[in-house]
């Protein structure tokens, strides 16, 4: 099974991604960066270069995959305005599949260790 992962450089999402391939998935994950391109790669991922800030360039991929995992956020203050104009992306394309593609989102679920009185951010994943 084929399966897009989005966030698939993200702490949580690297996890998935490394389950995901030793499990003999063939994933495909949305990277914005080379370092995130690289972290992705080495795990035996396949990369599909994008941003969340323009999901137009990059949505048609869901159709070349079986499944979307989506972990992404943008970590700034118009995380929700991105995140709608991902989703109409993604479900425009979704009603025009010719094949059922299973979703799963997780609704934001971040995962962080304790941090004490400073504030977590995703600047350690890469």
């Amino acid at each position: 099974m084929k399966v897009l992962v989005l966030g698939g450089s993200g702490l949580i999402g690297l996890a998935v991604v490394t389950k995901l391939v030793n499990h003999r998935y063939e994933v495909l994950a949305l990277s914005r960066s080379q370092p995130a391109a690289e972290s992705l790669r080495q795990l035996r991922a396949n990369v599909l270069s994008g941003d969340l800030y323009a999901p137009q360039d990059w949505a048609t991929a869901v159709t070349r995959v079986e499944a979307i995992i989506q972990l992404a956020i943008t970590f700034t203050d118009d995380a929700g305005a991105v995140e709608q104009k991902m989703f109409t992306a993604l479900t425009q394309t979704l009603a025009a599949a010719k094949s059922k593609i299973r979703f799963i989102n997780t609704g934001c679920v971040w995962l962080y260790g304790a941090t004490g009185d400073n504030p977590a951010d995703d600047s350690l994943a890469a």
